[in-house]
């Protein structure tokens, strides 16, 4: 057997040699072993950080579900920033090293007057990205359901997002409004709380 037959395979998919350690053929593009095709999603996204991205999203929507289901089943409601929200802010800021805070180059003052009523959620969404470069400096944000009441009852109309700023959390809420076909986010409210720097 010659020596390149031995550093060499084909190509299950169009049929030519390849070189035997190669995880994508050269000639036809696709995927020599289905195991290591994931490994290449980061570099086709664009984005370096594309995979840590995904987990923080996870984290966050599971945060998400489970400050719902404990407002809901202990019965608290009340303020947005209430005390399940602190448990699962708590939570984040042991599994990520860090207060949520730390991350985010917007203070208040570089947000609060930027902010208005019936203001879509959208562009709101895109201030507070703008100065973001990367999962270690970027504006963290979590968000769930309105809950009010006794007994406590969501409101699938209204969100409730935390925007979790260098030196204050930022409390906005929003309203789903105009048709089922064309359903547009917008602000109806929002207020602050100051970022509790010692003890929990």
């Amino acid at each position: 057997m010659a020596y390149h037959e031995q550093h060499e395979r084909r190509c299950p998919t169009c049929g030519e040699r390849i070189s035997a350690t190669a995880r994508k053929c050269f000639n036809c593009g696709e995927y020599v072993d289905d195991d290591e095709a994931g490994d290449d999603e980061e570099e086709t996204t664009g984005h370096p950080h594309a995979r840590l991205a995904r987990v923080l999203g996870v984290i966050g929507a599971l945060a998400c579900v489970a400050v719902v289901i404990y407002v809901i089943v202990t019965g608290l409601a009340g303020s947005p920033q209430d005390a399940a929200g602190k448990q699962v802010q708590q939570f984040m800021e042991q599994k990520l090293g860090q207060k949520l805070n730390a991350s985010s180059p917007l203070t208040l003052a570089d947000v609060k007057d930027r902010l208005r009523r019936g203001m879509p959620i959208e562009e709101f969404d895109r201030i507070i990205a703008e100065p973001n470069r990367g999962p270690d400096h970027s504006t963290r944000v979590l968000s769930h359901v309105l809950v009010t009441g006794d007994p406590p009852q969501t409101d699938p109309t209204k969100q409730v997002r935390t925007y979790f700023l260098r030196d204050a959390n930022l409390i906005v809420i929003t309203e789903s409004v105009g048709s089922e076909d064309e359903p547009r986010e917008q602000i109806v409210s929002w207020g602050t709380e100051p970022v509790q720097t010692s003890g929990r």
